[in-house]
C-alpha cells in the first residue's frame, strides 16, 4: 500500500484521561514540523475526552477521532490507529505523555538510515524526582540491537517512529499481551530492522495512576509470556539465567516465586521436548 510521503501519523490511546489528555494532542499539533495528522483512540472513555477531541477538532483538522465499540486495550487501540493511518511514518504518543516540541523533526532527519527510530525521554516520578531514560551510560543504542534488547527493553513506546510499510511487514501490537505489548513489538522491530537513536530527551512521560504497567499481576505474565515467546534466542544469546534470575526476583516481590517457578520449568520443559522432536 502507497502512503502519504513525508507524512507522520501520531497514535494516541486513550482511556479516561480527559485531565491530560489536551496537553498531549497539543504536544503532537504543536510540533516543529508540520505535516502529521493525530489519531486519538478511545478505548470506551466515559469522562468526556470525546467532547475535548470534538472541540480541538474545530481548530485543527490534522486531530481524527475514532472510538473502539467494545475495549480493546492499549494494544488493539493503537492497532486501531495503525489501520487508518495514512502517513509514510507512525509514531506513537499516550495521552499522559508529551512530545517535546522537536521530537519528530529530529527523528525523521535520522530515520531515513533506518527502519525505525527512538530516543531519550524523561520520567516524573513524583513531585521532586525524575529518571532519565535509557541512562546515559548505556551502549548499543544503535544499529542491530535485538541482542542487546532481548536483556531488557531501552524502547520507549512514545518515543518511537517506524517505516509504515516496515510495520506493515513487522505486524501491529499483540493483542494477547496483558502488558509489555510494546516490549514484544520493539523485539519483533529489532529482529528484522535497523534502530537509529536520538540521544537527546525527546518526551517528558508522567506518572500517572491507573496505567498498564501498574497491573503488577498482568506484567508478570507479560514476562513470562515474553520468555516463551523469545525463549530460543534467549538462550542463543547466552540471556537465559539473566531472564530466569530477573523474573523470579521480580515474582519474590509479589510474594508468587513458587507460582512463577512451577511455570518457568513447565517452559524449559516444554522448550527441550519441541528441540528433541518429543512433541
Amino acid at each position: 500500500m502507497a502512503y502519504e510521503k513525508n507524512l507522520v501519523s501520531v497514535v494516541i490511546p486513550t482511556y479516561n484521561r480527559q485531565k491530560t489528555l489536551e496537553a498531549s494532542i497539543r504536544s503532537v499539533t504543536s510540533q516543529t514540523y508540520d505535516d502529521i495528522e493525530v489519531l486519538v483512540v478511545d478505548d470506551g472513555s466515559s469522562d468526556g475526552s470525546h467532547e475535548l477531541v470534538q472541540q480541538m477538532q474545530r481548530n485543527d483538522s490534522r486531530i481524527r477521532y475514532m472510538k473502539n465499540t467494545m475495549g480493546k486495550g492499549v494494544a488493539g487501540a493503537r492497532n486501531t490507529g495503525i489501520r487508518a493511518s495514512r502517513g509514510e511514518f507512525i509514531a506513537f504518543n499516550d495521552s499522559d505523555d508529551y512530545f517535546r516540541s522537536d521530537k519528530i523533526c529530529k527523528q525523521l532527519s535520522k530515520i531515513q538510515t533506518a527502519d525505525f527510530c527512538y530516543g531519550r525521554f524523561k520520567k516524573i516520578v513524583d513531585e521532586k524526582s525524575y529518571m532519565i531514560f535509557p541512562p546515559y551510560n548505556t551502549n548499543d543504542l544503535n544499529g542491530d540491537i535485538y541482542k542487546r534488547l532481548l536483556k531488557n527493553n531501552m524502547v520507549g513506546c512514545p518515543t518511537l517512529m517506524v517505516r509504515h510499510d516496515f510495520l506493515d511487514q513487522i505486524g501491529g501490537f499483540d493483542p494477547e499481551f496483558p502488558a509489555l505489548e510494546d516490549y514484544d513489538l520493539a523485539l519483533r522491530l529489532a529482529k528484522r530492522g535497523t534502530a537509529v537513536f536520538i540521544e537527546d530527551i525527546i518526551l517528558d512521560s508522567d506518572n500517572s495512576a491507573g496505567g498498564i504497567s501498574s497491573n503488577v499481576g498482568n506484567y508478570m505474565a507479560a514476562n513470562l509470556m515474553l520468555l516463551q515467546k523469545y525463549l530460543p534466542d534467549i538462550i542463543e544469546a547466552g540471556l537465559l539465567n539473566y531472564k530466569v534470575t530477573h523474573t523470579l526476583s521480580y515474582a519474590n516481590t509479589l510474594g508468587v516465586q513458587d507460582k512463577v517457578t512451577g511455570i518457568i520449568k513447565h517452559i524449559l520443559e516444554q522448550y527441550e521436548m519441541k528441540a528433541s522432536g518429543s512433541i
